[in-house]
């Protein structure tokens, strides 16, 4: 045996580069991907259906199954969509995917939270505005408008 030991063919884990963390997504400066995301479920029941019911309906309403595919599945497939073909986020779709569909999904999260959080703000004032409550006080159409 030579005099290298047959520890030193071994690499050293201090001398290996740690991977890179995977990039932050700024979904809020990109909203053509939130749209891509909304496009997709518009036109996809199925894909509505598998991400966001929470039962069965009956099959005599004519109602969806549950499809047997894991959201992560349906988080992936929207993100492949989205970054693909991205000139920065491209090529970690390649390397990795699920960083990208676990962002997917987060970002789905917020948009419900920011959802139900303004359905809550309208609703609490009741059954909303009449048309007579708007001729009687055109300002209460302008704050409508300030989102």
């Amino acid at each position: 045996m030579s005099s290298k030991s047959r520890h030193s063919i071994i690499p050293s884990a201090k001398g290996t580069a740690a991977s890179p963390a995977p990039k932050s997504i700024p979904w809020a400066k990109n909203p053509e991907w939130t749209d891509t995301i909304i496009n997709a479920l518009k036109n996809d029941d199925k894909l509505q259906h598998d991400l966001f019911s929470s039962t069965l309906k009956k099959k005599k309403s004519g109602g969806f199954r549950i499809s047997g595919v894991p959201k992560s599945d349906h988080h992936l497939a929207l993100a492949k969509l989205i970054f693909k073909d991205d000139k920065v986020f491209g090529p970690e779709w390649l390397t990795n995917p699920n960083h990208l569909g676990t962002s997917v999904n987060g970002h789905m999260d917020v948009l419900k939270c920011d959802y139900q959080k303004y359905q809550t703000k309208l609703n609490g004032t009741g059954a909303g505005i009449t048309a007579e409550q708007q001729e009687d006080d055109p300002s209460v159409v302008n704050r409508i408008g300030k989102c």
